[in-house]
């Protein structure tokens, strides 16, 4: 009975070993990544399963612990469910475009007092990405924080690391900010723990934040580069040129210019008006009428436009090969069309043709409602250009259109260009939805899995966002890694390896206090997160803290928050997180610039941490 004991104390030993070492190289190799991702996860998790079925792991009953098929049941995880759901719905919220009216709101601000549109923008961040995967976030309001520089007069690298860390710092408000939260309060569950609640670290994490964004706003700016503006070619936002005619009821007729704008769309510029045999140019007189049978040659942005067509479908004008469109006789569905960008590619057999004669409607059934053409402003009926290699057309079309577009070597789709129009309605059923899910999971009505898939679902069912375009939101790289991570926790746990690794963190900082113990455990995670997976790193290190929590006698709490906490201080290193990664070109950051910021509030959210401990817990 006794050798059998020491066998199998062995055996769970060089089982132990096993572990540990598979995870130093599962980290050193998603740190260097000279094996993608995807790969190293997957050998990761074949390791694993053909290890414990080669090498069964028995407790002293002689029962099988950790089965091999056990190690794939990660890819059913609740918390893998809830974070693949949640991606969707940001992914439906970003194509509904329900937050595109946030940037022009504070564009104006800016116009009038940029620094308050910097501090109210940075609260927006703070509060949206408590609710939502701060990655579209950031991707959204990184051109505001550009035209917010631009009128300051001061370089984006002063503002753009503040916005990333702004949106890390959101994540840690609640469950559902960050797939982080949402991983560690799985593994509790998987480990036979209670799950964290939705608002159970709202209060903690709010204090922090309120330090955090402190440090942003008063101290960050002073420590990131002040980078010459010459440097920087600020986001091009120059306007595409299209042309209308005015209809009877298209709701212009009889409407007075507003400062050379088109009335009701401030943003859109008139830059020639054609009634009958004159042309006017501006400015135009103050008193001037828009009439009826009025041909105008119009300039804004595509986000401009496209309201523009949802808005007044029927002002777009015969000259521009748009009859049957315009009077809906072919059953155009603004509900299924995207708004994309065409470029006039070098040597195409469209240079020297008119819009008309491009056959893009005439083939594709894609009307062009706008043109942008480098280093030339244009003051000429549209329907008389004539095209040349490089400009940029907007165009509208169905999904199966644009992929019959890709084949025409003439003219080139510019990739990522394709953005589908939205009703109101669309944009209502999204958030309507997104609250419900909220609601749910806050006032604990359902798990947040099941609220989260379901909201999904209903996204999908409701034709808020498609198939397709859910698929792209689930990040591959990230669901393996997850699995991979939910694999060898669950491995660490079983084998005895987190007891091990906790005695050991013990016994090196014995003669510490309990504070100063967590304090260099907040930090030891904070180091990991930084140079690993922030996922991976929450996962691995939770099982750790419940052991650790034990060997305390201290509230298991405070040592879960601190893997929540810790494992969102991604501030020092670019690869740390994914909204670093966004900011850096946008900012002209070097590595360096990342350490040197990141650091300090990195230590500053480690001490607010420790002061919570002795005066909150």
């Amino acid at each position: 009975m006794i050798e059998q004991s020491l066998y199998i104390t062995k055996l769970i030993s060089f089982h132990t070993w096993f572990v540990i070492g598979l995870i130093s190289l599962a980290m050193v190799s998603y740190a260097w990544e000279k094996i993608s991702l995807e790969l190293t996860s997957l050998l990761t998790i074949t390791i694993l399963i053909l290890f414990f079925h080669f090498f069964p792991l028995y407790d002293f009953e002689g029962n099988i612990t950790l089965k091999p098929t056990n190690i794939l049941l990660g890819f059913a995880n609740p918390a893998l469910i809830s974070i693949i759901s949640l991606l969707i719905i940001g992914q439906a919220i970003i194509q509904s475009n329900a937050l595109n009216v946030i940037p022009s709101i504070l564009i104006k601000i800016a116009h009038n007092n940029a620094i308050l549109a910097i501090l109210i923008s940075l609260l927006i961040v703070i509060v949206i990405s408590a609710f939502m995967n701060n990655t579209p976030v950031v991707v959204i309001f990184i051109p505001i924080f550009a035209e917010i520089a631009k009128q300051l007069n001061i370089s984006p690298s002063k503002i753009m690391i503040p916005l990333s860390y702004t949106a890390i710092l959101g994540g840690m408000l609640t469950l559902i900010g960050s797939s982080t939260n949402l991983l560690v309060s799985g593994t509790l569950e998987s480990i036979g723990l209670s799950p964290i609640s939705f608002f159970e670290f709202f209060v903690p994490g709010s204090i922090m934040a309120l330090i955090g964004i402190s440090y942003i706003i008063f101290i960050l700016p002073k420590i990131l580069p002040d980078k010459n503006l010459s440097q920087y070619q600020f986001f091009d936002n120059r306007p595409f040129v299209s042309q209308i005619i005015i209809t009877r009821n298209s709701g212009f007729d009889g409407k007075r210019l507003i400062e050379g704008s088109l009335p009701g769309f401030h943003d859109i510029t008139i830059r020639v008006i054609e009634r009958d045999d004159q042309t006017f140019l501006p400015p135009f007189q103050d008193n001037m009428l828009i009439k009826e049978n009025d041909v105008l040659a119009i300039s804004g942005t595509r986000d401009t436009l496209s309201k523009l067509v949802y808005k007044r479908t029927n002002i777009f004008t015969k000259n521009l090969h748009m009859d049957d469109f315009s009077t809906g006789k072919r059953g155009f569905n603004l509900n299924e069309t995207n708004l994309a960008e065409i470029v006039v590619a070098p040597a195409s057999r469209l240079i020297g043709q008119t819009i008309k004669k491009s056959g893009l409607y005439s083939n594709y059934k894609c009307p062009v409602i706008g043109i942008q053409r480098k280093g030339n402003l244009i003051k000429t009926k549209i329907s008389h250009l004539r095209l040349v290699a490089g400009d940029v057309l907007l165009i509208l079309g169905e999904s199966s259109k644009l992929t019959d577009i890709r084949n025409n070597n003439d003219i080139i789709l510019t990739k990522w260009s394709a953005q589908q129009i939205n009703s109101i309605a669309k944009v209502i059923k999204t958030l309507v939805i997104f609250g419900l899910v909220v609601f749910c999971s806050a006032f604990n009505i359902a798990p947040i899995s099941i609220t989260s898939f379901t909201g999904a679902t209903f996204l999908i069912l409701f034709n808020c966002i498609n198939i397709r375009q859910a698929s792209r939101a689930i990040d591959r790289n990230i669901t393996l890694m997850i699995v991979a991570s939910l694999a060898l926790g669950s491995a660490l746990e079983l084998t005895g390896g987190a007891q091990l690794l906790a005695n050991n963190f013990i016994d090196v900082t014995s003669g510490l206090s309990k504070i100063g113990i967590i304090s260099l455990f907040f930090l030891f995670i904070v180091f990991m997160t930084n140079v690993l997976s922030n996922a991976a790193t929450a996962v691995l290190f939770t099982p750790v803290a419940a052991n650790l929590a034990l060997k305390l006698a201290i509230d298991p709490k405070i040592l879960f928050y601190s893997v929540i906490f810790a494992t969102n201080c991604s501030f020092i290193t670019p690869i740390g997180y994914q909204t670093n990664l966004l900011v850096m070109s946008p900012g002209k950051y070097k590595f360096l610039d990342f350490v040197k910021g990141g650091i300090p509030l990195a230590f500053i959210m480690c001490l607010t941490y420790a002061l919570l401990i002795t005066y909150y817990f």
